[in-house]
């Protein structure tokens, strides 16, 4: 009978740790696609150019 208590304990074991892990494997999907990751705003056309500090002439003239 203890066979079979012990049996039954490890079997809800895992099946709890399947289901923790498709919890997390779940969140980790949601927070991934909701944090925005490759959805960036299109650059603004009322902005300058600018050159960041680079020479107006190339170093070899």
């Amino acid at each position: 009978m203890s066979e079979f208590v012990s049996a039954v304990a490890q079997s809800g074991a895992s099946i709890g740790l399947l289901m923790l892990l498709v919890v997390v494997a779940t969140a980790v999907v949601r927070v991934v696609a909701l944090d925005g990751y490759g959805h960036r705003p299109s650059p603004r056309g009322t902005e300058d150019w600018d050159a960041h500090g680079l020479p107006s002439r190339p170093y070899g003239c």
